[in-house]
């Protein structure tokens, strides 16, 4: 018995003598922004570096556009000093955004970051999906591969399903509700539907995306890390067409939660949320922040501005 305990433990170690690299090295190798943002450190100059994170937003671009360059790429053209990375990918927000600052402020470099905050990402839409967790990046990160999730909040399919939704302080249904567009429907209802279910959350003092705010800017006052940050656009002027009654005053009272939250730390954070109109939108039922060109060369020259 005791030979068999011995021979378990030691195969267990071996295990994680050769295979725990192994796996880390797998996983490393397939984590294309960690990999970008390790050339751009490696090459920074710090101030003279912009790291531009960013979620689809970044990226997206309109059929008709003929100008198919991500918001980070028209700043790099429009900045003549200095050079912009941008590490973006669908569905990044605060908690992911704050593991990379976390892996910025461990080297000795002191690039320029940029984090745009998504009023969207603190819906439980959002927030709450467990495909939008990058819990597998969040450790690679840290310096070790995803194995066992034993850090970050797990997040079960039935939590996110049954999530309550609602409208003015009464419930209007559970997030399940909202996941799909039937495929008979009322196009304006379902728009007027989604806006609420997207911007219309109440978000609390405790929401863990003002937590990771919160922690982003502390690392980077620790490491001296200018950091600047952005409310991104919402479509006001199509929910106000839509007769969303309070929609303005709550998108007012979630953007100065986030200011409040952040005022004791000298972060630039520019308001941007009622800056463009619904001709810079790109989108079809569900509304979102996706810009056409026009949007998107509108946010590059405000940060231009400021750089």
């Amino acid at each position: 018995m005791k030979k068999f305990i011995r021979n378990s433990l030691l195969f267990c170690i071996m295990g994680i003598v050769f295979f725990y690299p192994l796996i880390y090295i797998k996983q490393i190798l397939s984590f294309s922004e960690l990999k970008k943002l390790k050339i751009a450190l490696l090459k920074s100059d710090n101030d003279k570096c912009v790291i531009f994170f960013g979620s689809s937003v970044n990226k997206h671009t309109a059929f008709n556009d003929t100008d198919k360059r991500s918001i980070a790429e028209m700043l790099d053209s429009l900045l003549t000093t200095q050079k912009v990375v941008g590490i973006s990918h669908k569905a990044y927000q605060a908690d992911i955004y704050l593991e990379y600052v976390r892996y910025i402020s461990k080297s000795e470099k002191k690039p320029i970051i940029i984090i745009p905050i998504n009023l969207r990402s603190f819906s439980p839409s959002w927030d709450l999906n467990p495909g939008y967790q990058f819990t597998k990046e969040k450790y690679l990160l840290n310096g070790y591969p995803s194995i066992v999730n034993f850090k970050y909040k797990v997040i079960k399919e039935t939590e996110y399903n049954n999530f309550p939704i609602y409208y003015q302080n009464k419930l209007v249904g559970k997030l399940q509700d909202y996941l799909r567009i039937p495929k008979e429907y009322d196009r304006l209802y379902e728009m007027r539907k989604y806006f609420i279910f997207f911007y219309m959350q109440q978000i609390k003092s405790n929401h863990r995306k003002l937590k990771s705010l919160l922690k982003i800017c502390e690392l980077g006052k620790e490491n001296s890390l200018r950091i600047v940050m952005y409310i991104t656009p919402i479509d006001y002027t199509n929910a106000e067409q839509l007769k969303i009654e309070g929609f303005r005053q709550h998108l007012c009272n979630s953007v100065n939660i986030i200011k409040s939250t952040i005022a004791s730390y000298e972060i630039e954070l520019l308001d941007l949320s009622l800056m463009l109109d619904s001709t810079y939108f790109d989108y079809n039922i569900s509304p979102n922040e996706h810009l056409n060109f026009n949007g998107r060369r509108e946010i590059a020259k405000v940060l231009k501005s400021i750089m």
